[in-house]
């Protein structure tokens, strides 16, 4: 039986469409029939790159859920909405790929959580960078046991995209409102899954200095002076339930980087550098591992080999049509996302250790 093309309804125009829409464009098993944003010119420039009539474009995400012309939805919409639209869509039976962070508050997504176990409802939660080869293969050479007990996690994750101007359609992510937070919720939720992902390491406490060097921006409309209400930074000290130390250094203010991400993992037999570069997001991997390199310090760069590349929209797809490789983040995931930022907030505003060993 031949398989069949899985349309997908896209809601929302912004940076990350041209990224999900190229994933899908590349994929045999799917298709976007469907485009929505209350925007409506760049509603006709993404309807003439996906090749779709103006028919099937909305300014109102209910519509287009309801239009006949969609199997299942990509949410790709300021955090704030995220929850309401993957509800609705769950009242019609489509599965629903989302941006992280899930929601704005822990109970919301517990909510969305308990409707999607309760439904069955097929998804993914969009943590871009489980896809990334480099990612995919450290953790696989974690899983060998190549390096041994880890001992180190050290986490860096820099842009100065906060030092950019900035135009309305992304002026959301300094209201708090929102957007939840700012770089807890944008950049920290990236690197706290993608260091359980690579390394298996589970939380048991953290302790977090969160606060933004820009206090207050001009409206991209009004022009006028607005406080901004989300961090610009974030610094948090991690301690693992295996013993295992860590450090997350995350900043939107730092000149000279675009999105650059380094994940350092130090064991008892050698260390793997995870690193992603600022110009083409070209992930590497470097490694230390066993007698004698550990003795002469030296790091190789390794080839990746290409069963471990991936498109994350293709990931989607096959949770769809169940074969996925079971490596995709889903709600289950993100709710445990969403309770660590949330625990991240709050010893930053305790100023001091808080456990999250219950996660």
């Amino acid at each position: 039986m031949e398989k069949k093309v899985i349309r997908i309804g896209v809601i929302g125009t912004g940076l990350i469409f041209n990224r999900h829409f190229a994933g899908i464009k590349n994929s045999p098993d799917a298709e976007v029939t469907a485009i929505c944003d209350n925007n409506v010119k760049a509603l006709e420039e993404k309807a003439a790159l996906a090749g779709i009539p103006m028919s099937q474009t909305f300014t109102n995400y209910i519509d287009l859920l309801d239009c006949g012309y969609i199997d299942a939805v990509l949410i790709a919409t300021p955090n704030s909405t995220h929850v309401e639209i993957a509800l609705e869509a769950i009242k019609r039976g489509l599965p629903f790929a989302m941006e992280k962070p899930v929601g704005m508050n822990v109970e919301e997504v517990q909510k969305l959580y308990d409707v999607v176990e309760e439904k069955k409802i097929k998804n993914i939660v969009l943590f871009f960078y489980r896809s990334k080869a480099s990612a995919r293969y450290a953790r696989k050479i974690i899983e060998n046991g190549d390096i041994g007990e880890i001992h180190h996690v050290y986490t860096e994750y820099y842009q100065d995209y906060n030092l950019r101007p900035f135009s309305l359609p992304t002026f959301w992510r300094f209201d708090k409102k929102i957007a939840g937070g700012g770089v807890v919720y944008d950049l920290s939720s990236h690197m706290f899954d993608l260091v359980t992902f690579i390394t298996g390491l589970e939380y048991e406490k953290v302790c977090a200095v969160n606060n933004n060097i820009i206090k207050m921006r001009p409206d991209p409309e009004t022009k006028q002076m607005r406080e901004v209400t989300t961090e610009d930074y974030s610094h948090v000290l991690a301690q693992f339930k295996s013993g295992a130390s860590g450090a997350f250094l995350v900043s939107k203010c730092c000149m000279g980087r675009k999105n650059y991400q380094r994940i350092q993992i130090y064991g008892s037999k050698g260390v793997i550098i995870y690193s992603l570069t600022d110009q083409n997001l070209e992930d590497t991997i470097e490694v230390c591992i066993g007698s004698p390199y550990t003795e002469s310090y030296n790091y190789t760069k390794l080839n990746i080999p290409a069963e471990f590349k991936n498109e994350q929209m293709q990931s989607f797809f096959d949770i769809m049509n169940d074969c996925s490789d079971g490596l995709a983040a889903t709600l289950v995931d993100g709710l445990k996302s969403q309770k660590l930022i949330e625990r991240v907030y709050e010893s930053a505003e305790k100023m001091q250790w808080v456990d999250v060993s219950d996660i």
